[in-house]
């Protein structure tokens, strides 16, 4: 692949800084969708961070450059779910100042967003709802889980003493927090397990 000598000297500069190169390739349009996201688009809306970028230098700005790095190691699409794992969300944000989608799934349907609102990592969820023309809120995990129906479940789980961030773990969740399954619907009033029903209870016979 012949490169032009600006790309060639780009090329350098990150390999001098010992920044991954892995997917300089695709990084480079990345960028491109995230100098679009901070111009007024349709609806006249323009994303607005919320934290500072750059942050100031501090230990804070140090932890968060060192995790970047290890980000960028990642593919693309991957990048702000492991951001959110970390609880990290001047990461997430920052990621997608770079043109990271924010409202990738992963194999079990699990977004984000559902997996900020399941460790209760509420900085990160409010980083992804201001982040509103690209997150979807009202989707569905493969179980039918939607986001505000796991923030439910955690805080009933954090209301009854447990910590955040920390929940039993299972084989089928794989590391997810368990959750009770949906409510079922209730049965029709023909139905005998309903209690509006009016049939009379059957009578058992004792045999010898």
């Amino acid at each position: 692949m012949v490169q032009s000598f600006a790309d060639q000297q780009a090329l350098l500069r990150t390999i001098a800084r010992r920044e991954p190169i892995l997917f300089a390739h695709e990084e480079k349009f990345a960028s491109k969708i995230g100098e679009t996201r901070m111009r007024v688009r349709q609806g006249g809306y323009a994303y607005m961070p919320l934290l500072a970028h750059p942050l100031p230098v501090g230990k804070e700005k140090q932890e968060n450059d060192l995790a970047m790095k290890r980000l960028r190691l990642m593919p693309i699409p991957k990048r702000i779910e492991a951001a959110v794992l970390q609880n990290k969300p001047w990461c997430v944000e920052e990621l997608y100042l770079q043109g990271c989608p924010p409202d990738e799934p992963n194999r079990m349907g699990y977004r984000p967003l559902h997996l900020a609102a399941s460790y209760n990592y509420e900085e990160c969820v409010k980083v992804l709802l201001h982040m509103k023309m690209d997150v979807e809120l009202n989707s569905t995990t493969s179980n039918g889980y939607t986001p505000l129906y796991i923030a439910s479940s955690t805080r009933a789980v954090r209301a009854t003493g447990g910590p955040p961030g920390r929940h039993r773990r299972s084989r089928r969740h794989r590391g997810h927090t368990p959750l009770p399954p949906p409510p079922r619907p209730a049965p029709p009033p023909c139905s005998p397990l309903s209690p509006l029903s009016t049939a009379p209870p059957p009578r058992w016979r004792r045999t010898r």
